[in-house]
């Protein structure tokens, strides 16, 4: 039977997470240079789009309205 290798699969998440966190920061540095923010105004803004983006849908949907 199969069995699961936890210390392999946390390894294998801690590597995706430090490969995504370069990519964003990767993406952050090209994005500061042309905007004087710091990374956590950024990072608030994006967290407010994406709270706004889904709070439509939620709306939409109650109302009837729904893009889904």
């Amino acid at each position: 039977m199969w069995q699961r290798n936890k210390k392999a699969e946390r390894q294998t998440l801690k590597e995706k997470q430090a490969e995504f966190i370069a990519k964003k920061e990767e993406y952050y540095d090209k994005l500061l240079e042309s905007v004087p923010l710091s990374v956590k105004a950024l990072d608030i803004i994006i967290a407010l789009l994406i709270l706004a983006f889904i709070a439509f849908f939620v709306i939409g949907a109650l109302k009837g309205n729904s893009v889904i």
